[in-house]
C-alpha cells in the first residue's frame, strides 16, 4: 500500500516540475521575445553619417567637428503595411542593438535636438533613386535627446522588399571616439511609440533592426601656399614674343629707320618689349613704369634737355604723335594668353576712340602718378590672380626737322605690385 502511494505522488510530482522548470525559461527570455514584432527584421539597413567625428574634438567648425550632423536611415521594409510611427534609438559602447534590451545608456554628448530636423523625400545619388516616406511627419526626441520619433496618423504605405529612407539633421555626435549603437522599430499605429517607449519595453511594433555606427578620428590636413609673383620682361625672341620667362631676350630697342636704323620726321619708329606676368595676389596687380629721366623723353645728355619730349607734352591721357614732331610714347595691349585679366591703363590705350592709330601715351604730368614720380604710372592692372598673362608695350618716336644730331636714350623700369 506504502509503494502505491509513493507512485502516486511521484506521478503527481513530475508534472509539476516540468511546469516550475518551464516557467523559469520564460521569466529568463528578454523582452525581446515577449514583446515579438508583428512584422520581421528589415533588410540591408545602415544609418549614413554626413560626419563621423566626435564631437568636442579639436577641429572648431566644418567636417569633422562632430556637430550640426546628418544620419540618413536605409532600410528594406521585412512586410506591407501603413507606417504610421518610427522610432530609432542610440546606445552607448556599452549597450547593445538588440530590440528591447535594457542595456542602453545614451552615448556621451550625444544630442538630437529637441526638435529634430528630418528630410523624408525621395534621395537621388547619381542614377539610383531610394524611396523617401512622403510629407506630413512630425518628429520629436525623448530621453534627453537620446531617442528620435516621428509620427504620422495618415501613415504611408510600405511595400515589402521596397527600400525606404529618411534622414534627420542637427544630430550633435558622441564626444567619445568608437563604436555606438541604434535601434529601429517601425509602427503600424500612431499613438504606439515615443508616447510609451521604452528601452526595454518597445510596445507592439512592425518591423524592426539593429545598426552599429562609429565616430573616428578626423584625417587633418594642411598645405601652405606662399605668396607668388613671376614678372619678366623681354624683347623680341627670335623674332616674336617670348613664351615664357625661361625664354626671354634683353629689352633694349633702337627705334629708327633706314640704312643707319635712325629717326627722321616722316616716319614715326615703333619697337615692342613684353612682360610676362603670374601671381596669386587676390586681389590684383598693378604694373608701373617709370622713366630715368625727369623730362619722361629721350635724351642725349643724361636729362640735362629733352630734344625729344614726351608725346603730348606729357599729358596726362593718351595723344595723337605726329610724323615730324618730336616726341616720345608708348602704347599697351591687354594682357592675352593665359587666365585672368591684365587690362592696360586708360592713358597708355586709347586706339579703338581714336580715328588715328599713332595714340600713345607718356604721362609726366599727373601729381604722384607719373613716369617721373616715385613709384612710377600705371601702365597696366589686374582685380585678382593672373597666369602666364602676356602683355605687349610698342614704345614710338619721330624726330623733327630741327632735332638735334645725336644719340638719345632712356632707361625704364616696368615694375610689377602684388596686392595680397
Amino acid at each position: 500500500m506504502k509503494k502505491e502511494i509513493q507512485k502516486s505522488l511521484e506521478t503527481i510530482r513530475r508534472p509539476l516540475l516540468f511546469l516550475a522548470v518551464l516557467g523559469m525559461l520564460f521569466a529568463a527570455l528578454p523582452a525581446t521575445v515577449l514583446a515579438a514584432a508583428v512584422g520581421g527584421q528589415v533588410q540591408e539597413r545602415s544609418v549614413t553619417l554626413s560626419d563621423n567625428g566626435a564631437s568636442g574634438g579639436t577641429i572648431a567648425s566644418g567636417v569633422g567637428s562632430g556637430v550640426n550632423v546628418t544620419y540618413r536611415v536605409t532600410f528594406t521594409a521585412a512586410t506591407s503595411y501603413t507606417l504610421r510611427g518610427v522610432v530609432l534609438d542610440f546606445c552607448d559602447g556599452t549597450g547593445t542593438p538588440i530590440i528591447g534590451d535594457a542595456s542602453c545608456d545614451a552615448p556621451t554628448d550625444f544630442n538630437l535636438g529637441v526638435t529634430p530636423t528630418i528630410d523624408t523625400t525621395n534621395y537621388v545619388v547619381g542614377a539610383s533613386t531610394t524611396a523617401g516616406l512622403g510629407t506630413g511627419w512630425t518628429a520629436t526626441s525623448a530621453n534627453s535627446g537620446q531617442t528620435f520619433s516621428m509620427t504620422k496618423s495618415a501613415g504611408t504605405a510600405l511595400t515589402s522588399g521596397t527600400t525606404y529612407t529618411f534622414a534627420i539633421s542637427g544630430v550633435t555626435n558622441p564626444s567619445a571616439i568608437g563604436t555606438f549603437y541604434a535601434r529601429l522599430l517601425t509602427y503600424s499605429s500612431a499613438t504606439v511609440g515615443i508616447g510609451t517607449y521604452a528601452h526595454d519595453s518597445p510596445g507592439t511594433y512592425q518591423d524592426y533592426g539593429g545598426f552599429a555606427l562609429s565616430t573616428s578620428e578626423i584625417v587633418q590636413v594642411s598645405a601652405k601656399v606662399q605668396e607668388a609673383l613671376t614678372f619678366c620682361v623681354s624683347g623680341l625672341y627670335s623674332g616674336a614674343a617670348p613664351p615664357n620667362c625661361g625664354a626671354t631676350a634683353t629689352p633694349a630697342i633702337t627705334l629708327g629707320h633706314g640704312t643707319n636704323n635712325t629717326l627722321g620726321p616722316d616716319v614715326i619708329d615703333q619697337q615692342p618689349i613684353f612682360t610676362l606676368t603670374s601671381t596669386n595676389a587676390v586681389n590684383g596687380l598693378t604694373i608701373r613704369m617709370r622713366s630715368a629721366l625727369a623730362c619722361g623723353g629721350l635724351s642725349m645728355d643724361a636729362g640735362a634737355t629733352c630734344g625729344i619730349p614726351a608725346v603730348g607734352g606729357g599729358a596726362s591721357t593718351w595723344s595723337v604723335m605726329t610724323a615730324g614732331t618730336a616726341a616720345f610714347g608708348m602704347y599697351c595691349h591687354d594682357g592675352s594668353g593665359g587666365t585672368g585679366s591684365l587690362n592696360c591703363d586708360d592713358n597708355y590705350v586709347d586706339r579703338g576712340g581714336s580715328a588715328d592709330p599713332n595714340t600713345f601715351g607718356m604721362d609726366t604730368s599727373t601729381v604722384g602718378d607719373n613716369v617721373t614720380s616715385t613709384y612710377g604710372d600705371v601702365v597696366a592692372h589686374a582685380s585678382g590672380p593672373v597666369s602666364t598673362m602676356l602683355n605687349q608695350y610698342d614704345f614710338a618716336a619721330t624726330a623733327g626737322n630741327t632735332t638735334p644730331a645725336g644719340l638719345y636714350t632712356t632707361n625704364l623700369a616696368m615694375i610689377a605690385t602684388g596686392s595680397f
